[in-house]
């Protein structure tokens, strides 16, 4: 019996500790509901974190985003064109009288002669000049100097100077013949120049005709300079 009453009040005593420990646990929360409870004590203590910024709403930020490009434009030079070929001459200016020292009655002294504007795909020059008003006179254009293969950079014809392969003048000779009308009368000259995208293949004293023939869709560009002579 004694030890019947021992187990019975050892029993009791388990029973009477277990309901105080209950007692003081406070019940579980679930985690989940941990979470929401945390976030939302953080959302009232800092307003707006947690939202999406306008930068991430799109799935990306400002940072990533490329900044853009200035805007350009494209232009061929200063005037917005390429230039022209020019033709023109520090002795006399276009539609001007000729100086008699370029005639033949000055020693038919080459004149000088400038060209800018050569296009960059030249590969020769030509240039021809010739009498338009001889036609009354002798029954064509007299022509007074033929000069093929001018390199393309060159860019002058120094007085008295000769430049590229001559070709024939009127009289059947490879030289430059200068101005010489009739006596009384007073004729405008021709000075054309030519650039080209090749070297015409031709022969020194090459006529004006088969020079002209040779450039036939071959001229880039051409320029004029007219100027008068009377005696």
């Amino acid at each position: 019996m004694k030890n019947a009453l021992i187990i019975t009040l050892l029993f009791a005593a388990l029973i009477f500790a277990g309901c105080v420990y209950l007692n003081d646990v406070k019940p579980l929360t679930p985690i989940g509901s941990q979470f929401e409870n945390q976030t939302s004590n953080n959302t009232a203590q800092n307003p707006g974190q947690g939202q999406p910024s306008p930068e991430t709403q799109n799935g990306s930020s400002m940072q990533d985003t490329p900044a853009p490009e200035p805007e350009t434009g494209s232009s061929m030079g200063q005037s917005g064109s390429e230039a022209q070929l020019s033709l023109t001459s520090s002795a006399f200016s276009n539609n001007g009288a000729i100086p008699n020292k370029y005639s033949c009655n000055g020693g038919d002294v080459i004149p000088p002669l400038q060209f800018t504007g050569v296009p960059q795909n030249t590969q020769s020059l030509a240039l021809i000049m010739d009498d338009p008003d001889a036609v009354p006179v002798v029954g064509f254009v007299y022509v007074h100097w033929v000069v093929f293969d001018i390199p393309a950079m060159a860019t002058e014809i120094p007085e008295g100077m000769q430049i590229g392969i001559l070709g024939s003048a009127g009289s059947g000779e490879k030289r430059y013949e200068g101005p010489c009308p009739p006596p009384g009368e007073t004729h405008t000259y021709s000075f054309r120049l030519y650039a080209l995208d090749n070297a015409p293949q031709l022969q020194e004293g090459a006529t004006k005709q088969e020079v002209e023939t040779a450039m036939q869709n071959h001229i880039l560009a051409q320029a004029e300079l007219k100027g008068t002579y009377g005696q």
